[in-house]
């Protein structure tokens, strides 16, 4: 049987293009001695700021990019204090989980491109317990990203028209307002997002205590899979889940298979810059597919700075399965609305 996959549109080359530019930039900061320990957080950052697509005048674009930039800074400052005490983690994720489910309201174009580069940041801080550092860098990195999408303004001006293509209309769920974000929506969430919010904080309190017994650093791939995976509806969970398990699974054989080889950082880092443009390219038309660019993405990362290639890619699978395990129960268990036939 044929699979019909969507042909790649200009449109999905643009959205790949920037965000891979904004890594980019973050993997050569990450190059300074004191940011090298805090690497991750740079490429995210840079990912997340370079993502967000905004229309309106240069005030508005630069109103809703702060915005998202003081979310990063506030998420990894969340996380140092959670990194205190258990007790501080599992309200950090309550709290997290709350501030996901409204961020996916107030922003309802670019929700995806911040909820998950935010969540990645505080459980990152989490794990590494990396300090001031990270809070340097994230504030860093969000500047940095502010000025790399002015210049693309400048330089690209008919990326980011109104009638551009790469700039995306109004969600029909938000009303004319002034404000790029409009504070009356924190009173006017729908059912279904209180019943994902609820959700989502079970499985994530479940995750951190899962976390804290293993005392793995990169343990943190579960509640990211829980973030990532969850859907609003009970079917569209289901696909995803089995598209992440599967194309981690493969993602990391192939990952494992290239660290093997042992590539020079003049082989490494464009692949791992065209791994990153790949998952973005075709995100959105397969999902699978994508998981394993990410997959070799993420392996070919972490692994450069680690003495056994093996274990990251069999961490990566564990607590990726771990994770979608946790959502594949709870599709049994907590309050699904499950769509008629």
């Amino acid at each position: 049987m044929k699979v019909h996959v969507p042909p790649v549109t200009r449109t999905d080359l643009e959205n790949a293009a920037l965000p891979t530019l904004g890594v980019t930039v973050g993997l050569l900061l990450a190059q300074l001695p004191v940011f090298h320990p805090v690497a991750g957080f740079l490429v995210v950052v840079m990912q997340c700021m370079m993502s967000v697509r905004v229309k309106g005048t240069p005030t508005q674009r630069l109103q809703m990019l702060a915005y998202v930039w003081l979310i990063l800074i506030g998420t990894v400052a969340w996380g140092i204090v959670g990194a205190w005490h258990m007790v501080n983690a599992a309200v950090g994720v309550i709290l997290l989980s709350l501030a996901l489910t409204y961020w996916r309201h107030f922003f309802p174009d670019d929700w995806r491109n911040i909820n998950a580069p935010a969540s990645a940041i505080y459980f990152f801080t989490l794990a590494l317990k990396p300090g001031l550092t990270a809070l340097y860098g994230v504030a860093l990195c969000g500047l940095v990203g502010i000025a790399l999408q002015a210049i693309m303004w400048k330089a690209w001006p008919s990326a980011f028209a109104p009638q551009s293509a790469l700039v995306r209309l109004k969600s029909r769920r938000v009303r004319k307002r002034k404000l790029p974000v409009d504070l009356e929506l924190v009173t006017n969430l729908k059912t279904d997002l209180w019943r994902y919010n609820l959700r989502l904080t079970i499985l994530l309190i479940i995750s951190i205590f899962i976390v804290n017994r293993v005392h793995a650093m990169h343990a943190y791939w579960i509640p990211l899979t829980v973030i990532i995976v969850l859907q609003d509806n009970h079917a569209d969970t289901l696909k995803r889940v089995g598209g992440r398990i599967l194309g981690t699974f493969i993602g990391c054989i192939i990952g494992s298979a290239i660290l093997t080889l042992h590539p020079q950082p003049v082989i490494s880092m464009p692949l791992l810059i065209l791994c990153l443009f790949t998952f973005l390219l075709i995100v959105k038309h397969n999902y699978p597919v994508a998981c394993i660019f990410l997959t070799v993405y993420i392996v070919l990362l972490i692994g450069r700075s680690s003495t056994n290639s093996f274990v990251v890619a069999f961490e990566r699978t564990a607590y990726t399965l771990m994770g979608g395990l946790l959502v594949l129960m709870s599709s049994w268990l907590l309050f699904w609305r499950r769509k008629k036939a």
